[in-house]
């Protein structure tokens, strides 16, 4: 599983291409020499040596991905270890996740992400106890904090960038709740929105894998304070309750 979705690669989707650009280097060469020279029989031994030539190098010398496949695998291993703990600790109390679900959101970057996060976010909003698994998912999503904000055609607004349930939609829930495990996991959600919003320095990371979170963190500390303040006054109303 790699964490981007539907990519692109030459090798699997346009292998042509990776025959065609030594040809088109061959002829770059070679067609204006023989508009000024007489070339003969070199253009045929010359392709013949090159197409030779370019042949044994791809024999001899592979491209070895594992070097690169292993730092990626270990700079994305702090995200995948949220995921499965998640899954994991919400099996124990009886919530299961899909392996759909569990597939998505081990992924970066892609629609499929954001279209989750859309749809959790507006999930919050229901007059009905939402389900666990979107609880969980919900709380993966944050502790992740690989999403800064979702697509909004208005860059101004907070909240419709915010990529998470409002916390007033949280409180919501809360109020709804008649199981202590769901309510137990909107609490947490609520600590999790706070922590956010604790000062850090991206720069100074030790994890690389964590980098991209730390950053993530930094800048939503920026963007969205006005998010920051009700997340504040809705824990302390649940506490003066």
């Amino acid at each position: 599983m790699t964490d981007f979705e539907d990519h692109f690669t030459f090798y699997r989707d346009m292998a042509v291409v990776l025959i065609l650009l030594p040809l088109a280097v061959f002829l770059l060469i070679w067609v204006p020499i023989q508009l000024k020279y007489r070339a003969g029989k070199w253009v045929g031994l010359s392709l013949l040596v090159y197409g030779t030539s370019t042949f044994i190098l791809g024999i001899s010398s592979p491209v070895d991905h594992s070097l690169l496949d292993n730092a990626w695998h270990r700079i994305n291993a702090p995200y995948h270890a949220i995921v499965d703990t998640e899954v994991g600790r919400a099996s124990e109390k009886g919530i299961i996740l899909s392996a759909e679900a569990i597939a998505t959101l081990r992924l970066k970057y892609t629609h499929s992400v954001n279209e989750l996060a859309v749809e959790l976010k507006e999930s919050f909003k229901q007059q009905t106890p939402i389900s666990g698994d979107s609880l969980v998912m919900e709380l993966i999503l944050v502790k992740r904090a690989t999403i800064q904000r979702l697509p909004s055609s208005n860059w101004d607004d907070q909240e419709s960038l915010w990529p998470f349930a409002l916390p007033r939609d949280v409180y919501h829930q809360i109020r709804l709740s008649r199981d202590s495990i769901h309510t137990g996991y909107l609490y947490e959600l609520l600590h999790e929105y706070q922590s956010l919003f604790v000062p850090i320095d991206p720069w100074n990371i030790e994890d690389e894998g964590m980098q991209t979170e730390a950053l993530n963190r930094y800048l939503m500390q920026q963007n969205y304070r006005e998010i920051a303040a009700e997340t504040t006054q809705v824990l302390d109303l649940l506490q003066a309750q």
